[in-house]
């Protein structure tokens, strides 16, 4: 593969250098990529722990950026300060002085709590996706656990934004899909009548788009360029000199509920419904047979888990179910002794309408008389 002639000790030496510096050089852009990405990071000691999200990515001269989104409890915890009363929450603050070398990890934090202006230090090392560590100050030592958020952190979904310029402040809306083709969409919500959206991206946690306004004087174009931690969107609008500051958070939809879920076979398609309670324990029935109880229900992140066995006469066929909820929709797949099964769905609104209009009836005449409670509103909407 390599033709290279060297005909003196000090060209195989240089030679041989150069083949280290650049293997080093790889060597330490892999190792890098373990701390990439997002985790989630746990301070504190028992009851008064703390719980942030932090980004680690790389910059295009090799270095590594952070970013670290925290909303501070009323009480200090070790390195943190106590507040009286609490402050605003410290979203988006970029990290300093960040290292990462033979599994160890270190990094600087500016701090600002009241009228108190402090540095965190930040040692620790990682291992199979976990770090453990210490955050150092002024004011003592703070034990740190941190897990990493897999899979990635997504941008799809509905996000309300506030868009400020001076002292003005708008309240709208992001809705941010994904294509068949993996490509992102996105449409702003305003009180104007058309809003575009164009040249949407979403890499290593930054989010970038076109926003084009359709307004009597004219069009108005806006780029935006922002970054996502966790369901925090912060960034700003640019157009010409001025700039508008954005900040939006992720509509979360609620796990509890009932959950329409569509499988396909070589059969055709199947329906079932999933039912989650407040108390997180949940029930799965496929078609027209009887509830059966879920197993191992976990959420998470988004990503949802769950075991079901369903029987038929002496058969129990079991399947277990890995996915993602994003807003409204559920989509995954079920592993089952016969292969793996894709998943789609979209949870169900009951209509509340109906079932405040049974709750006036006499008891003699509302349907499901002898039903739980819960079970009153047969007809659904999707």
């Amino acid at each position: 593969m390599f033709n290279i002639k060297l005909n003196n000790k000090w060209g195989k030496c240089l030679f041989l250098t150069g083949f280290l510096l650049i293997f080093a050089g790889v060597s330490m852009a892999s190792a890098a990529e373990q701390i990439m990405g997002d985790w989630e990071f746990k301070m504190g000691y028992a009851e008064q722990k703390i719980t942030a999200i932090v980004n680690f990515r790389p910059n295009p001269d090799g270095t590594i950026a952070g970013t670290w989104v925290l909303d501070l409890p009323r009480r200090g915890v070790g390195a943190f300060p106590a507040t009286e009363p609490p402050e605003m929450p410290m979203i988006n603050i970029e990290l300093t002085s960040i290292t990462f070398d033979n599994n160890s990890i270190s990094f600087m934090k500016q701090a600002c709590i009241g009228e108190v202006d402090y540095e965190l230090y930040f040692t620790g090392t990682i291992r199979d996706d976990k770090i453990k560590g210490y955050f150092t100050s002024e004011f003592g030592e703070t034990p740190v656990t941190a897990t990493r958020i897999s899979p990635p952190i997504s941008p799809v979904g509905d996000w309300n934004v506030k868009v400020s310029f001076g002292e003005s402040e708008f309240d709208e809306k992001l809705r941010i899909s994904m294509n068949r083709d993996g490509k992102f969409s996105g449409k702003w919500i305003s009180q104007l009548p058309e809003e575009e959206i164009s040249d949407l991206k979403f890499e290593n946690n930054r989010l970038s788009f076109v926003r084009r306004s359709k307004m009597d004087s004219g069009d108005v174009e806006l780029r935006f360029e922002g970054i996502i931690i966790g369901n925090r969107l912060t960034g700003h609008f640019t157009s010409g000199i001025n700039r508008l500051d954005v900040a939006g958070t992720r509509i979360v939809i609620p796990l509890t509920g009932k959950w329409e879920i569509i499988t396909t076979t070589e059969r055709g398609k199947n329906t079932s419904t999933l039912t989650v309670r407040d108390d997180m324990t949940a029930t799965y029935r496929l078609g027209d047979y009887n509830d059966v109880p879920v197993r191992d229900l976990e959420f998470k992140n988004g990503l949802l888990n769950f075991k079901v066995d369903l029987s038929f006469g002496e058969l129990v066929y079991r399947m277990d179910f890995a996915g993602r909820i994003t807003g409204t929709t559920i989509e995954g797949e079920f592993t089952t002794p016969r292969g793996v099964m894709k998943a789609i769905g979209k949870k169900i609104e009951e209509d509340k309408n109906r079932c405040e209009q049974q709750s006036t009836l006499p008891l003699a005449n509302r349907p499901g008389l002898n039903a739980p409670m819960d079970k009153c509103c047969c007809d659904s909407k999707i």
